[in-house]
Formats: C-alpha cells, sequence, structure tokens
C-alpha cells in the first residue's frame, strides 16, 4: 500500500520531499515567487498547494471552533470591508464585508465571518452564534448593534466621530481593528475572490491561533494536516 494514501501527498505527483518543502516554506509564510525559484515548482502549483494548504486550515477550524465571550468578559466587535469596488469585464465588483468579534482576556480567541449583509438580523444572528450571552460587547455606533443590550449582553459603544475611545465607559474596538489590518496583509496584494474569502481568513485566523500559543507554525501544520487526514494523531496544542 502506498505511503500516500489516503493522505496529504495523494493529491500530488510531486515528491514527498518536495511536498515538505512546501510546507515548510508556506508555513513560514514567505513570498510565492521564493516557492518557485527555491523549489523549482510552477506558479500553478503554488497557487494549488497554497490552496489546499487553506484548506486544510478551513477544516481545523471549523472542528474547533466554539463560542467566545462569557459572563463579564470583554468582546470587541466591529465589522470591515476586505477589497476595494473595481470594474472588470464590464461588470462592478465590490469589496467583500466581514464581520468579526475578539476577547480582550484572551485575544487567541476570536471569529471572523464573510456576510452580504450588515443589517440588525444578519448581525444579531451571528452574535448570538458566537458570543456567549453575558458577555460585555464593545462597538461603535452602527445603528444594527443597538438591540444588544435587550439580547442578554452588556453593551458599551465608542462613537469614531468624536473619539476612539470612550471617555465615560473605555469602550473601544481597537484590538480587533487592528486584527483586520493583519487579516488583509495574508491576501493577495490584487485581492482575493469572494469565493476564497473563507479559506484566507481561515489561514489568518490558524496562524494567529498558533503564534498566541507559541507554537511553531510547521510542526502544527502538519499536525493539523494529520488531523484532517488521520484522526489518531493529536497536536500538543490539545486543539486537534
Amino acid at each position: 500500500m502506498s505511503v500516500r494514501k489516503n493522505s496529504w501527498f495523494e493529491k500530488s505527483n510531486l515528491t514527498i520531499k518536495e511536498l515538505l518543502q512546501f510546507t515548510y516554506w508556506w508555513s513560514r509564510k514567505v513570498p510565492q515567487d521564493f516557492l518557485e525559484h527555491e523549489l523549482g515548482l510552477s506558479s500553478a502549483t503554488c497557487v494549488d498547494w497554497a490552496y489546499f494548504a487553506r484548506e486544510v486550515c478551513e477544516q481545523v477550524i471549523l472542528n474547533t471552533s466554539s463560542q467566545i465571550g462569557g459572563s463579564g468578559i470583554h468582546v470587541k466587535i466591529d465589522e470591515s470591508k476586505f477589497g476595494k469596488r473595481k470594474y472588470n469585464r464590464g461588470r462592478i465588483q465590490e469589496g467583500q464585508w466581514v464581520f468579526g468579534g475578539r476577547e480582550v482576556e484572551d485575544r487567541g480567541k476570536m471569529f471572523m465571518v464573510p456576510v452580504e449583509k450588515r443589517d440588525e438580523n444578519t448581525l444579531l444572528t451571528l452574535i448570538k452564534k458566537w458570543i456567549r450571552p453575558g458577555s460585555i460587547i464593545h462597538s461603535d455606533c452602527w445603528k444594527a448593534y443597538d438591540c444588544l443590550s435587550k439580547e442578554g449582553y452588556t453593551h458599551l459603544k465608542v462613537n469614531h466621530s468624536v473619539e476612539f475611545v470612550n471617555a465615560e465607559t473605555g469602550a473601544c474596538t481597537n484590538h480587533i481593528e487592528n486584527e483586520w489590518l493583519h487579516a488583509k496583509k495574508s491576501l493577495p496584494a490584487y485581492g482575493s475572490k469572494h469565493a476564497h474569502m473563507n479559506g484566507y481568513l481561515a489561514e489568518h485566523l490558524w496562524r494567529s491561533q498558533v503564534k498566541h500559543k507559541g507554537l511553531d507554525h510547521f510542526i502544527e501544520f502538519l499536525y493539523s494536516v494529520s488531523s484532517v487526514y488521520n484522526s489518531t494523531w493529536h497536536s500538543p496544542s490539545g486543539t486537534h
């Protein structure tokens, strides 16, 4: 029986050595042109395998995600637009809105979700899904959040047109706003198709969690791969 069967390596005709080299450098977040030059791989091969790697991140995040916050725990929420409005073959393509939240007490706990609308119904549904009742939620003054104090949350608001931090309550959204900056850097310089957004967000969340735990990205990615293809291996992080 081939060692490739039912494994990460089954997807490709590349040698196991080449795939491990690619995985190592991908985990180190080197530019694609470095991978092409140093490993002698085609652009298409690098794109494909980066996509496969993000698929692993998606599955791991899906398998390990849970609600954040809780009684007395501060969670900062915000929405941000990824990508710019552009024209493609005569059609207008808008950027992708993403909604997210991050704990203050444990910055490794966060979520990011692409959304088509930023209305109250959409965002409240996601807040209830991702944030435990009793949490102290910090937000800007977007009208969709006005209902939070009636939904089992303590709601603190900051008016960004006046101040960055509410002088009276201490409310601010800087933690999640800083996270947007890091997340956007993980996207290609030319942006990303909406269909690929989940993968890039999952990669960012995975990398952030690994960094927060002080683990090695390459070793942890191998454990992540094993958790997807072989449930008998376990990561030292205890998440897989």
